[in-house]
């Protein structure tokens, strides 16, 4: 479900950029009416004067090269459109029993005939028309000969093609009342439009073809073109019959024509439409044996058996609400049945027919009330239906799309822009509802969505008709001058341009002012209005304007609190420095606090046994003393290093008097080290005395505890036996009764921290397959909080929490504004990844760490070099200088070093800093004037030969040290060779393993988030049979996805400016990524963890290049960071291990069927 709010959401972000670029000339822009005019002295001649400039050729001729490009623009992008509908179509199933019917009533129809379709034991809810779509449709597929997921497109078609007549339609339409460009604006909303994807190419239902006869129909009728509307409008009865419930509108209309003559033609024809599908359907006559062909036409006349259909099918699904989002879904009355039999029924038929009567009864005062001749046609029309769906009864989600329709071609013709923002709040809205009851079907193969799905999407779809109707009688009741102004409809009078404009806003309240259909020069609108003139403005646009005002202020009072927090002064304008201000220290700091909390809390026990008890020959045996007659129930125990390939263990006996024993079935057995193992019994024993038999050496018992049925520990009085047997039992308040990641290791933590632990007391160490260096850093928190999941995790999360002011940095100095260093790193910090894995004990936090402060530094070496060689050349013959150059390239191979001796994938990134530093040659030469060329060679040579020292010498030298614990280990050899003998093991490891894992994705599946790590689940006993507790490794979606986009634009946008700055990102995130591409072995998710940096840092060079381009943007990527936070937020769980119901996940967190958080089941 947070993937439907989550695309909803983007959806109205994309909708508010692209209503911007909407032309405004042709509408009366709200805030000229708000200001005072500043040309108070201009004479009334005057301002007439301005009005009537010549408009030259040239001029025309642009806006003629405008209107063309607009053509060919939504040519290709409606090609581009109606291909991703087709590719989706052939891939997603549709709904199922929807698809069936589809394709059932096709091949009935093209095999049997009309006559034979309707036939009283065939089940069919739709009218001809649409059926016989079907049929043709039906015909293709078998001409094709077309199968499997081809016939599934083949009857999606129908609706995909509605889509692009819907498309086309607003193109046109749009393109004679608002001018090309703003058409092609609305036309790319329209195919942006989640809703219409998710109901015609996913679901392949049919509510487009419905709306595209009721949307032509109803604009023909405002063009007053009758005789074409209402031929229009059987057609789509004919379709579906929910466009019955506009017919009110259109009798409105027709008898306010008050064209009689009209009016009967028109009953004729829509009788004549309706016989041309009512006779060749008549089963009663066409069906029937018996009859010859003269009595079979006789009988085909009656079209009585079409008006029963209509009926039954008007009176089929008697339930409150069928999956319709609305006021009862609310009330949790979803496929609750209406069939309650006495009284009850009574009152609830009765309640059906006020419900219609109330949306007809309100559709007739909106359109006696509305001027606007537009708004009398699709506001009423609008209403019938969005009020029978939130508050009438049998609705389906789906009916609420045809009247979403409506309100992008009222927005046309109104140019009411709230109009407009009416349509995408509601498409959103209707979007939601839609995909999760397609989602419910799909998934968990239910008719109706659970209530924690459906509960705050149906209040949102409430409170989005409530504000919408609110909206609508402001602007098209109350204060319909506005409305009419936008659309030209200025009434005849005495009155003209701006004389018009002000009696409308000066009459209110005082006067009648008469609105008919003359059309005014939109000239004529772009018209400013004197504070005495102001007073009459609608207040809706003066509480819209306050809240703007107010939140300009608030984010003002905002910047300077941080400005003065610092001791700067604020000059209401963005600082522009490359340099770590006050500014940037303070929110630096704010950043790191709040996110280290974050990490910091439950990351594991700071308590777990410490002591041990290791046998001095097999078969030893311990015995233990409970004190008294016990009743154990389960036994849990703690086990240490080990050699886990033989699996050695301590069977386990019981008995009550210390001499006759039997044999309990528990071996502890070393499965995992430190780790809580559960053994529950197969029914309590009574016991006073436990005796354990040792099956090796190599074994290391931590701790032992036993347990009652209701989960009370049983004290252990004693312990007899050799050695350090007591230990065994010498911690007994730290035993746990269930385990979980709190309190042990999971997934690779059982490599990683139990090596760092055998080299913090010099023990023959384990994990060979990285260089020790990782390990040796995880051992400082192991030395300074015991071995507990706290000890062995608090460094990496250290390290990931340091990543974040390494980034901040980075930031400022690429982009020169607080505000992208602020913008990439909550980016960073509300990624998944970044905060799952560094929270897990294993060593990968390290090397990304230092990979982002490597590239820092050759950044700021370069940055440095290429400034000198542009600025002040002969600076680079100057020793000082050059070693001040050096120092930074020294910092950056440090971090190398350290790297490298982390994990080899800093070898890689080694590589791109090689790439980075010959393009930093290449680019100090091209910046060196002509006579200052013959410096390269000294810089080059003086450089390189510090490379020699920085990145071979220094690392070499640190990697190398990194094996000297290892070298003081009893047994091992001297540091050198010790190096030496890993790196063969390693290569020969990695080169030829051949190992296979569930939950293995491949390097192109990573920047989609296709399969996630599931390092942890929680047992059930420990988290109930309903509840699951999940470590998954992944990327946050909205961040991962955005980044594929964010790629190709930066990259676009690079090459186009040729920013140095692009390349060095590029060859960044390519060090890292190109490896994995020739990697055979099996490779996991969190491989892509050091690409995130910079994938991150091309983001917001996306959003800061958008933000130059359109100031406006800035609130587009203040809402993206929000957003990214929200599911940060919304996923917590599954990257914590927080305990959460099972419904939670499967509803809200899966939006991939590949996503695993748990293994039970819906």
């Amino acid at each position: 479900m947070y993937l439907a709010y989550l695309i909803a959401i983007l959806f109205i972000l994309a909708f508010v950029a692209l209503q911007k670029f909407v032309d405004s000339k042709n509408q009366l822009s709200v805030q000229p009416l708000m200001e005072v005019n500043k040309n108070k002295s201009k004479s009334r001649n005057q301002r007439k004067k301005s009005k009537e400039k010549f408009v030259p050729a040239k001029q025309l001729k642009n806006n003629k090269n405008i209107g063309d490009l607009s053509i060919r623009i939504f040519v290709i992008v409606g090609a581009v459109a109606l291909l991703s509908r087709i590719i989706l179509a052939y891939f997603l199933k549709g709904y199922p029993s929807d698809m069936s019917c589809w394709i059932a009533w096709g091949n009935n129809v093209m095999t049997n005939g009309p006559g034979h379709f309707y036939a009283p034991e065939y089940f069919c809810d739709y009218p001809p028309g649409y059926i016989t779509i079907l049929g043709i449709f039906a015909w293709f597929n078998q001409i094709f000969h077309l199968s499997g997921n081809a016939t599934q497109l083949m009857f999606k078609l129908p609706a995909i093609l509605a889509d692009t007549v819907l498309m086309i339609s607003v193109f046109v339409i749009g393109s004679k009342h608002m001018g090309k460009k703003s058409a092609l604006i609305l036309g790319i909303i329209l195919m942006l439009n989640p809703l219409l994807f998710i109901n015609s190419s996913a679901w392949g239902q049919v509510e487009s073809v419905l709306a595209v006869f009721l949307i032509l129909s109803m604009y023909n009728l405002y063009k007053k073109n009758y005789y074409l509307s209402g031929i229009l409008y059987v057609l789509a009865v004919l379709m579906k019959p929910q466009a019955l419930m506009v017919g009110p509108v259109f009798l409105f209309a027709f008898v306010a024509s008050k064209d009689w003559k009209m009016i009967l033609k028109m009953v004729v024809i829509g009788v004549i439409m309706l016989l041309m599908f009512s006779i060749p359907y008549n089963y009663a006559a066409w069906g029937q044996e018996g009859l010859n062909i003269g009595q079979k036409l006789l009988v085909s006349l009656n079209p009585v058996w079409l008006i029963q259909k209509y009926m039954s099918t008007l009176a089929s699904y008697p339930y409150f609400t069928i999956n319709a989002f609305n006021f009862f879904a609310m009330l949790k009355l979803n496929w609750v049945s209406l069939e309650v039999g006495g009284s009850a029924q009574t009152l609830l038929n009765i309640l059906n027919y006020v419900m219609i009567l109330l949306a007809i009864g309100g559709a007739l005062i909106l359109y006696i009330k509305i001027k606007c001749p537009s708004g009398k046609i699709f506001i009423p029309a609008f209403f019938i239906i969005s009020f029978l769906f939130t508050f009438g009864l049998k609705m389906h989600e789906r009916y609420l799309i045809t009247p979403i329709m409506f309100l992008i071609f009222e927005y046309m013709l109104s140019k009411n822009k709230r109009t407009l923002f009416s349509f995408a709040f509601f498409s959103s809205v209707n979007f939601i509802n839609v995909f999760c009851v397609l989602m419910f079907m799909l998934k968990f193969n239910t008719s109706g969505p659970s209530y924690q799905a459906m509960a705050f999407a149906s209040v949102l779809e409430v409170v989005t008709f409530i504000i919408t109707m609110f909206v609508i009688i402001h602007d098209y009741v109350l204060y319909p001058q506005v409305t009419c102004a936008r659309a030209g409809d200025i009434g005849e009078s005495k009155y003209h341009g701006f004389e018009a404009v002000k009696v409308f806003f000066t009459s209110f309240g005082k006067n009648k002012v008469n609105v008919s259909s003359r059309v005014v020069d939109s000239a004529e609108l772009n018209v400013e209005i004197c504070e005495e003139e102001s007073e009459s403005i609608p207040p809706l646009d003066t509480w819209i304007s306050k809240i703007k005002v107010k939140y300009f202020e608030i984010l003002s009072k905002v910047t300077s609190l941080f400005y003065k927090a610092t001791k700067i002064e604020y000059t209401g304008k963005p600082l522009k420095t490359e340099k770590i201000v006050k500014t940037d220290i303070v929110i630096m700091s704010a950043i790191v606090i709040i996110y280290a909390i974050i990490a910091y809390v439950n990351l594991g026990s700071l308590k777990n046994p410490q002591t041990f008890y290791q046998p001095e020959s097999p078969n030893e045996t311990v015995q233990i003393d409970l004190g008294s007659v016990q009743s154990i129930d389960t036994v849990t125990y703690y086990l240490g290093i080990g050699d886990v390939a033989t699996k050695p263990g301590m069977k386990l006996s019981y008995s009550k008097d210390g001499r006759t024993w039997q044999d309990m079935n528990v071996n502890c057995q070393l499965n995992s080290v430190f780790k809580w193992e559960v053994s529950k019994l197969a029914s309590p024993v009574e016991a006073r005395y436990v005796k354990g038999e040792t099956s090796a050496i190599d074994y290391r018992m931590f701790e032992l505890a036993f347990w009652q049925a209701d989960g009370t520990q049983i004290p252990i009085s004693n312990v007899t036996g050799k050695g350090d047997c007591a230990n065994i039992a010498d911690e007994q308040d730290m035993a746990q009764y269930r385990t979980s990641f709190m309190n042990s290791t999971y997934f690779d933590e059982i490599y990683h921290p139990r090596t760092a632990y055998e080299h913090l007391h010099l023990m023959p160490y384990y994990e060979t397959t990285h260089p020790p260096l990782g390990k040796l850093i995880m051992s400082i928190g192991i030395a300074v909080f015991g071995m507990t999941p706290f000890g062995w995790r608090v460094m990496g999360t250290t390290f990931g929490i340091i990543m974040l002011p390494l980034l901040y940095i980075l930031l400022k100095k690429l982009f020169e504004r607080t505000r992208y260093s602020v913008l990439g790193t909550l980016i960073f910090a509300f990624d998944f990844m970044h905060f799952a894995l560094t929270r897990m004990g294993t060593i990968d936090s390290y090397p990304v760490t230092f990979i982002i402060a490597m590239y820092l530094f050759m950044f700021l070496f370069g940055k440095r070099a290429l400034d000198l060689a542009k600025n002040n050349p002969t600076k680079l013959k100057e020793g000082k200088t050059i070693w001040k150059l050096i120092g930074t390239l020294a910092l950056s191979g440090l971090m190398f070093g350290f790297g490298a001796a982390s994990k080899w994938i800093c070898i890689y990134a080694g590589a791109g800093l090689a790439v980075e530093l010959l393009l930093i040659f290449v680019g100090v030469y091209m910046a060196l004037p002509k006579k200052h060329k013959k410096l390269f060679l000294g810089f080059l040579f003086k450089i390189c030969a510090s490379c020699v020292v920085t990145f071979v010498l220094i690392p070499g030298f640190i990697y190398t040290m990194s094996y000297l614990p290892i070298s003081m280990v009893k047994g091992y050899p001297d540091v050198w060779h010790a190096m030496l003998n890993n790196q063969t093991y390693m290569y020969n490891y990695h080169s030829g393993l051949e190992a296979t894992h569930p939950y293995s994705s491949a390097w192109y599946q990573w920047p989609i988030d296709y399969r996630p790590l599931w390092a942890y689940s929680a047992p059930v006993e420990t988290v109930g049979q309903n509840n699951i507790g999940c470590i998954s490794i992944f990327g946050n979606p909205l961040i991962f996805w955005s980044s594929i986009v964010a790629f190709i634009y930066t990259v676009i946008v690079g090459i186009i400016k040729r920013d140095k700055k692009v390349l060095f990102l590029v060859v960044g995130l390519l060090a890292q990524i190109l490896p994995w591409v020739f990697v055979t072995r099996c490779v996991f998710i969190y491989h892509f963890f050091a690409s995130t940096p910079f994938l991150i840092i091309m983001i917001v060079y996306t959003l800061r290049d958008l933000e130059e381009r359109f100031g406006w943007f800035k609130h587009i990527s203040n809402c993206f960071v929000a957003l990214c936070g929200l599911l940060f937020v919304g996923f917590y769980p599954v990257l914590s291990g927080m305990t959460v119901t099972k419904d939670y996940s499967n509803i809200w967190l899966k939006w991939l069927n590949s996503w695993v958080f748990h293994n039970r089941g819906n």
